[in-house]
């Protein structure tokens, strides 16, 4: 007896690879939905070479095939990927999936609401709780719901990535949080609903630099602005400007202008605006 219900979640795992692995070719027999959320990985998808980072969405059919690769990152030199992977059927996907020409591989800005969805899914077909199969299966369906919905967000803004990382420079160069020495850039990736990773990744796609180089770089921005502006001693303004110590404050103002905050008081400010 065929199932009745719409959708069915024949698999659903948050498979995490630490170590180099080459996993052989699968041939789909069902709908697969996977998005990568940490790390990186390669991979061969109908025999076409793919590299997925986080935030990378992939929808294959039944009848398609996938060859994953997991290698250290050229940056860190260590393996790292993990990636929430669903398998499933059902009439509903069925026409869900046939409904739209979506792209089998998407890069997407999954929300919070996301992933608890893809989290959930894991939970229940691992737990096998008490009306998991329902329960899965009207989780499914919202899932698709929301990829929809990140779709036409990419398709009808395309300036949905610019004004996201626009988002986290604002957050950045909010003077408060620039003062406060326990700045991590987890607080920045969750002002935007991302992951520090996913965060970390878009910021230096559209500014060519990191996270932390810009907090460094405008933190010390604000600190010679104080230095040229207030009488306040040299140490007071380091402290006041969220740097730890004195010596960290001078080694990094020196590394940025060249010169000593004391040297650049007793200079004239404006030879050193960048």
């Amino acid at each position: 007896m065929s199932d009745p219900l719409p959708t069915q979640v024949i698999y659903a795992h948050y498979p995490k690879y630490l170590k180099p692995y080459n996993g052989s070719t699968f041939f789909h027999h069902n709908y697969m939905i996977r998005l990568q959320a940490e790390g990186q990985c390669h991979a061969l998808i109908g025999g076409e070479p793919l590299s997925f980072r986080p935030g990378d969405l992939l929808l294959l059919r039944p009848g398609q095939s996938s060859e994953f690769s997991f290698e250290p990152d050229p940056d860190t030199g260590k393996v790292c990927s993990g990636s929430y992977t669903i398998l499933c059927r059902g009439a509903w996907l069925e026409s869900w999936w046939n409904a739209s020409n979506r792209p089998y591989k998407t890069s997407i800005l999954p929300s919070d609401s996301m992933l608890a969805i893809f989290k959930e899914l894991v939970l229940e077909r691992r737990t096998i709780r008490d009306n998991w199969k329902a329960a899965s299966d009207l989780l499914l369906r919202t899932l698709c719901i929301h990829i929809d919905r990140s779709l036409q967000t990419i398709w009808s803004e395309p300036q949905s990535r610019s004004y996201v990382v626009q988002r986290m420079k604002q957050f950045i160069e909010d003077e408060e949080r620039l003062s406060a020495p326990d700045f991590k850039v987890k607080d920045v990736a969750r002002h935007v609903g991302l992951s520090e990773s996913r965060a970390s990744h878009l910021f230096k796609e559209a500014f060519g630099f990191g996270i932390m180089s810009y907090f460094l770089e405008t933190r010390l921005r604000i600190a010679r602005d104080r230095i040229h502006y207030m009488d306040s001693s040299l140490d007071h303004i380091a402290e006041i400007s969220g740097f730890g110590s004195y010596s960290y404050f001078h080694r990094s103002f020196r590394k940025k202008y060249g010169i000593s905050p004391k040297e650049y008081r007793s200079s004239f400010a404006g030879r050193f605006s960048p």
